[in-house]
């Protein structure tokens, strides 16, 4: 594996402390359900709901997230059970063989059920979905980039976290970690938000355009 290679693996979220949140109230949200600062899932709340626009990083936490909350509750893996909802194919098996799933004792805590663009099922397997999560020792962690398509009594059991773009200059120092990890220092931020800017918000484009800039200017220097 060459540098550049080494270089992008290190910046994978492997934490939610990797995540450039929009706001301290969505990371206070994560950090306090992860860190079991608040009781979850608790009075009929086992859902986390992810909601924002595409580019985010919705989809990177609701993978992490399982393992983060089993972490604090056991030594065991979370056995977490991913699933991306598409237009093909809008969840009637899906809903099905979870159903039967989580009748079952979980091998860990809880069964730990991911559901990636939640909003593209049916409306009779939102249903199915909504019956399923009223079942004990289940946490089902989803994303959506359209809230106004979840089922209320979805919506209702879960917690809800604003995961929508971040201000720019949120991500100036993870900007600056990338460019680092290149030998790359630049101190003028304005020279930074001009990279951020153009990429309206997405985690991708952003780091993307940090992983480009860094390489180009080692390149150069070379």
């Amino acid at each position: 594996m060459n540098m550049n290679m080494n270089i992008l693996a290190q910046f994978q979220p492997k934490t939610i402390s990797d995540f450039v949140y929009n706001s301290p109230q969505s990371r206070d949200i994560i950090f306090d359900i992860v860190n079991g600062t608040v009781p979850f899932p608790v009075s009929g709340k086992n859902g986390i709901l992810l909601y924002g626009v595409w580019g985010t990083g919705k989809s990177a936490l609701a993978k992490i997230l399982p393992q983060a909350i089993e972490d604090r509750l056991s030594d065991k893996d979370a056995h977490s059970r991913y699933e991306e909802i598409k237009p093909g194919n809008k969840g009637a098996d899906i809903m099905v063989s979870i159903d039967r799933q989580t009748d079952l004792v979980p091998f860990s805590s809880y069964h730990y059920i991911v559901l990636d663009e939640v909003d593209l099922l049916t409306e009779a397997a939102m249903s199915s979905l909504k019956s399923i999560m009223n079942k004990p020792e289940t946490i089902f962690i989803m994303t959506t980039n359209h809230l106004n398509k979840i089922d209320r009594g979805v919506i209702n059991r879960s917690v809800l976290v604003d995961f929508n773009s971040a201000p720019e200059s949120e991500w100036l120092p993870k900007v600056r970690q990338v460019l680092g990890a290149y030998g790359v220092r630049v101190d003028d931020d304005e020279i930074l938000l001009d990279i951020i800017r153009p990429c309206c918000g997405s985690a991708r484009d952003i780091m993307y355009a940090a992983h480009s800039l860094g390489s180009k200017i080692q390149k150069q220097a070379a």
